[in-house]
């Protein structure tokens, strides 16, 4: 997806749900209609590639590198946690 100057697709992502505590749905919704694998802008000096396939996804953890950088994912589960929240198909 395009996205807007600066803060790409960030409104939409947070219009699609995640502020609902439904960001799977959202990623769910952009596969669909972008298909297995997609990049988008999330605002100021983020971007985003998303893969939806299992052997995709391995195969990019089998190449990544050395020292591989990932999103931290603590504070997501802790908010989760805090308010008894499932965790979604995006963490277990």
């Amino acid at each position: 997806p395009k996205g807007w100057p600066v803060i790409g697709n960030l409104f939409g992502a947070l219009r699609g749900g995640t502020l609902k505590g439904k960001m799977h749905i959202y990623i769910e919704n952009q596969h669909k209609k972008y298909g297995p694998i997609y990049k988008e802008k999330m605002g100021p000096g983020f971007e985003a590639v998303n893969v939806m396939d299992p052997a995709d996804i391995e195969h990019v953890f089998r190449h990544e590198g050395k020292y591989p950088q990932r999103n931290e994912v603590e504070p997501f589960i802790l908010y989760r946690q805090e308010r008894g929240k499932p965790f979604g198909m995006l963490i277990r």
